[in-house]
């Protein structure tokens, strides 16, 4: 019986494409054929545990094999009952498939591609083409994530650059509200200076004393609120100043990102 079980594998596996693999891999009979087959009967069926036994593997990782390759139609029908079991042809066609995979580098993926006729060295190119796609669909998205990210920094910073822009045209008509106030205050102080000599040369002494104290204290106040205005001008020229340099600092930095975009937009075509 169990030289006959071998002559019946052999028979009924000669075109199977998994069997051929691994022939054309270089397997010899020994191990194409493993002890634990010559023990098989033509007539009984095992549990997946028993098969699971013969293979020297867990009984979860074959379920899982052999859901993947009843998923591809490799395998024949399994069911009896509720419960899945093998018959010797199933038996093997799983050692083919176990076999396989214990081939450093193979997977199900390369099972399936044996099975549609092709050879695997087309397999593993049409992989690398597949690495090589992938990869440049990730540059790809990169590179319009990158796109992408640039606009949004470009349009923030032509929004700030407008913002501070109408912030110079207010700031910068309150200084000439401010300036026009210190230029009439100090038109005041000049014309209360003048009319002060005016009296001092006056030949009428009543006119003097009367006036006198009174262009003194309109001098005093009018001094005061020209130094204050004087403060205020400075102070306003200083901060339009400071917004302008930020203006500059913010231009160039805006120049920079469109310069970028070109640079990617370039590399990217």
């Amino acid at each position: 019986m169990s030289i006959f079980i071998i002559d019946k594998l052999k028979q009924h596996f000669e075109k199977d494409l998994l069997y051929i693999y691994l022939q054309k891999w270089g397997l010899e009979d020994d191990q194409l054929f493993p002890a634990f087959l010559y023990q098989l009967s033509l007539e009984r069926v095992y549990s997946t545990m028993e098969v699971a036994e013969m293979f020297e593997m867990k009984d979860s990782n074959l379920r899982y094999q052999m859901k993947m390759m009843r998923e591809i139609d490799y395998l024949g029908e399994l069911r009896a009952g509720r419960n899945y079991r093998f018959d010797y042809l199933n038996i093997y066609r799983m050692y083919l498939v176990v076999t396989i995979l214990n081939i450093p580098g193979r997977n199900t993926g390369d099972i399936e591609f044996i099975l549609m006729g092709k050879s695997l060295e087309v397999y593993e190119e049409e992989k690398e083409i597949a690495k090589i796609i992938a990869i440049q669909k990730e540059v790809a998205n990169a590179h319009n994530q990158t796109i992408n990210d640039l606009d949004i920094q470009i349009l923030e910073k032509q929004t700030l650059i407008n913002e501070l822009q109408i912030k110079v045209i207010e700031m910068y008509k309150d200084f000439l509200i401010l300036d026009q106030k210190f230029n009439l205050n100090l038109l005041e102080i000049e014309i209360t200076e003048k009319v002060s000599d005016v009296v001092k040369q006056s030949n009428k002494k009543w006119l003097m004393r009367s006036n006198e104290q009174e262009i003194s204290n309109l001098n005093t106040e009018s001094s005061q609120q020209l130094r204050i205005l004087k403060d205020e001008v400075s102070l306003s020229q200083s901060n339009i100043s400071e917004i302008e340099k930020r203006i500059s600092i913010e231009s160039f930095e805006f120049r920079k990102l469109l310069e970028e975009k070109k640079r990617i937009l370039v590399i990217g075509h």
